[in-house]
C-alpha cells in the first residue's frame, strides 16, 4: 500500500498527503510549492505547522507554562534558531501545535549526536551502542572517540517536548503521539537529519526524573531509560531518556 502511495506522489509532484497511523487519524500534508518546509498536521483533536517569526513570543509563553528543566534557557534564541533552520529547508525544526484554534504547545524537532563523546561518558556510548546506531572500529579497543564509526547511516532523532503543565493528559498524550508520528513519516519520505544528514533509526527525549510529562511518553509506548551517565553529562541535572524505535 505505502510503495503505491508513494508512485502516486512521485507522479503528482507538487503536493501529496499520507496518512501515518489510519487507527488514530494523524495526517500529515507536505506543500512543495513553497519555497522554505511547509506543512499541515492533524489528528482528531489538534492541529500543527512550522515555527514562524511571529511565534517567538508564544514560545517564551509556553516554556514559562512548562516544566522548565530542559528547555532553552533563551526561549527566544532557540525559536530563532529554528526559524533559521526551516529557512535553511530542514524539516526538522519547531512544530507549532493548537487546540481550537489557540496554540497550547510546542514541539523542537531535532538530533541527538552519537559520536564524538569524550571516554568518560561510557554509559551514554554503551547507549547508543545498544541502539545499533554506532559501533567499534577495533572490538578490542577502548572508549576513545576515533574507535567509533556509525552504523549506516543511522541516526537519532530527538523531541524537546515545550508542553504546559496544567494541560489534560490526554492532550499531552496526544501533542507527543503527533510529533513522534510527524517524525516517522520524516524518515518514511527520506527527510534527513540536521547536521549529520542521517535518517533516524530512534526518536528519544530527555527529561528530568521529576517531570512528570515522562509519564505520557510512556503512555504512548515509549521506554524509559535511567543510566547514571546522563547525570554526570548533565552537570548533576539528572536526565532520564525516555526512547522508541521508527
Amino acid at each position: 500500500m505505502m510503495k503505491l502511495l508513494k508512485t502516486v506522489l512521485i507522479l503528482v509532484s507538487m503536493h501529496f498527503t499520507t496518512q501515518i497511523n489510519a487507527a488514530e487519524s494523524t495526517k500529515v500534508l507536505v506543500d512543495h510549492d513553497k519555497e522554505i518546509p511547509t506543512i499541515h498536521v492533524t489528528t482528531p483533536t489538534h492541529t500543527a505547522r512550522f515555527i514562524e517569526p511571529n511565534d517567538i513570543e508564544e514560545i517564551d509563553r509556553l516554556c514559562r507554562a512548562s516544566y522548565p528543566e530542559g528547555l532553552p534557557d533563551d526561549s527566544s534564541k532557540w525559536a530563532a534558531n529554528l526559524i533559521d533552520r526551516r529557512n535553511n529547508k530542514n524539516y526538522y525544526n519547531c512544530l507549532v501545535v493548537s487546540k481550537a484554534d489557540q496554540i497550547v504547545a510546542a514541539l523542537g524537532l531535532g538530533r541527538m549526536p552519537a559520536l564524538n563523546y569524550d571516554p568518560a561518558f561510557t554509559d551514554i556510548i554503551d547507549t547508543w551502542l545498544d541502539f545499533g546506531v554506532v559501533k567499534k572500529k577495533d572490538l578490542t579497543g577502548g572508549y576513545e572517540k576515533d574507535n567509533f564509526e556509525r552504523c549506516d547511516n543511522a541516526g537519532i532523532a530527538f523531541i524537546l517536548p515545550i508542553i504546559p503543565t496544567g494541560l489534560e493528559s490526554s492532550d499531552k498524550d496526544e501533542i507527543i503521539k503527533m510529533g513522534t508520528d510527524v517524525v516517522k513519516f520524516f524518515k518514511d519520505q527520506d527527510f534527513l537529519l540536521p547536521l549529520e544528514n542521517t535518517s533516524p533509526h530512534y526518536v528519544i527525549t530527555l527529561l528530568s526524573p521529576n517531570d512528570i510529562l515522562g509519564k505520557n511518553f510512556t503512555n504512548i509506548d515509549f521506554l524509559r531509560l535511567e543510566k547514571e551517565g546522563f547525570l554526570k553529562f548533565y552537570d548533576d541535572n539528572p536526565r532520564d531518556m525516555f526512547y522508541k524505535v521508527l
